[in-house]
């Protein structure tokens, strides 16, 4: 689900643990026998960026713009840095996916959507140790065994 163009938010801590969150635009499963996940992310926030550190614990929640199944995984951060070649590419595409997402439900213009778009972006892998279904109803925040 993560990976097909949902709403990404990414949760950390700074240095002095104070929580900081940034959206996050494009995901994909790095090693499936580790559970290694890299999120693309926006950088715009030093404070945010100042979290992401290997051992640090990261999560990242997803949520279907169609649908509101949600879930989020969280983890320790193992690598951060610049984005390459293939997470912009793959951002452009999860970012179109999930702002056309949006202009189908809320019908509003993807050109405007865009002014969303962070000018800069840092790549961070983490292997998932919890998953959790954040969707809303009764079942909201149960451990889930893949994600």
């Amino acid at each position: 689900m993560l990976d097909r163009g949902c709403g990404l938010i990414v949760g950390v801590t700074t240095p002095e643990g104070e929580p900081q969150a940034e959206r996050a635009w494009a995901i994909r499963v790095v090693d499936e026998a580790s559970k290694r996940i890299r999120c693309t992310m926006s950088a715009d926030d030093e404070r945010v960026v100042a979290g992401l550190r290997p051992g640090r614990t990261i999560a990242v929640t997803g949520a279907d713009v169609r649908t509101l199944a949600a879930v989020q995984v969280k983890g320790p951060i193992t690598w951060s840095g610049p984005a390459d070649e293939t997470d912009l590419a793959l951002m452009a595409h999860q970012s179109d996916l999930f702002l056309e997402a949006i202009h189908e439900v809320d019908r509003n213009p993807v050109e405007q959507l865009r002014r969303m778009l962070p000018i800069e972006v840092i790549s961070v892998e983490f292997d998932v140790v919890e998953a959790f279904d954040q969707s809303a109803g009764p079942e909201a925040g149960a451990r889930v065994t893949s994600a």
